[in-house]
């Protein structure tokens, strides 16, 4: 039966603006990104933008006409649509604009007003173009970012889903099989032991019959937890089918390996105690190796023989086979 699920098992081979209240998305409906900048903090980085502004339109009187810095003003600018959003850009942008027609208009560069307003106002398009481009630039990464968040949350967590049995929270057979094959491969490698605990429970489908499947259902949970209890924190338990679990067991010796299955067998018995109509237990077998063999299906087959074993004896019991 434990051969057979892992036939059946999938083959896999080895986890902005300032701030306004309420506001819960941007204009195209996404959720903010970041928090929102508080209003002192936003103020403080206007100033400062405000200030570098002023000291580069001091620059550009000092230097006189001999040398064009009205590219400098792009510098706060951009800071500010990078770092507090698309308004201080704007901001920034109309003051840097005022700045360099004050100094153009000290300096008499441009003796035709007209002529020198027009420069000023195609100066303020150039600065709002480029802020707001970058305001624009970071929130679309920042955007980028959280959705990549997202999305590796969201693959994260269907991994898990899809490594997981729904009903007990147990690893379910594609995991178990996965792990079994790389601890098989890395038993060869470093010559320790492997070890496998097959479980069936004994006469289960009696419960599903008398009460009814959420009964049954609830027994399945039972056992699950003292499947959990009964192993180390190292040990892999997983629901392989209906009522079919296995143990892998870390590099475990024989005699160990058979307590843990005579301790599972007991603690099934206490959930069990529960359905006396119905005499459920587990019937356990243990397949050792002291090296993994070639084939993973030598030691399923081997922990199959060893449960059978345990259920024409009676049943409620444990079975160890060792291999060669």
């Amino acid at each position: 039966m434990l051969a057979s699920a892992m036939a059946a098992s999938p083959s896999t081979h080895r986890s902005s603006s300032p701030p306004s209240a309420g506001s819960a998305s941007d204009e195209h409906g996404f959720p903010p990104v970041e928090p929102a900048l508080s209003l002192s903090r936003w103020l403080a980085l206007v100033a400062g933008g405000v200030v570098l502004v002023a000291v580069i339109g001091w620059l550009d009187y000092v230097t006189g006409t001999d040398v064009g810095l009205s590219l400098a003003y792009l510098v706060p600018v951009t800071l500010s649509g990078w770092l507090a959003g698309r308004r201080a850009a704007l901001l920034l942008a109309a003051v840097a604009a005022v700045a360099w027609f004050a100094a153009d208009a000290a300096l008499h560069r441009t003796s035709y007003l007209p002529v020198s307003v027009w420069n000023g106002v195609t100066r303020l398009a150039i600065y709002a173009a480029i802020g707001l481009l970058a305001a624009r630039v970071r929130r679309d990464r920042l955007r980028l970012l959280d959705l990549n968040a997202r999305l590796a949350r969201a693959l994260e967590a269907e991994r898990t889903l899809a490594r997981t049995d729904a009903l007990t929270g147990l690893a379910n057979s594609r995991a178990f099989f996965e792990t079994l094959h790389t601890e098989t491969a890395r038993s060869r490698r470093a010559r320790t032991p492997v070890c496998l605990a097959y479980i069936d429970l004994d006469n289960f489908q009696r419960v599903n019959d008398r009460r009814g499947h959420a009964a049954g259902d609830a027994l399945l949970r039972q056992v699950a937890d003292e499947l959990r209890r009964a192993v180390r924190d190292g040990d892999v338990v997983a629901r392989v089918g209906g009522d079919e679990f296995a143990v892998l067991l870390w590099n475990a010796e024989p005699a160990p390996a058979e307590e843990v299955g005579r301790r599972i067998v007991s603690r099934v018995a206490a959930v069990a105690a529960c359905y006396p109509e119905a005499d459920v237990g587990a019937s356990v077998g243990v397949a050792w190796f002291a090296v993994a063999p070639d084939d993973d299906e030598e030691l399923l087959r081997l922990a199959d023989e060893a449960m059978f074993e345990a259920k024409q004896g009676g049943k409620h019991a444990v079975v160890l086979r060792t291999g060669s």
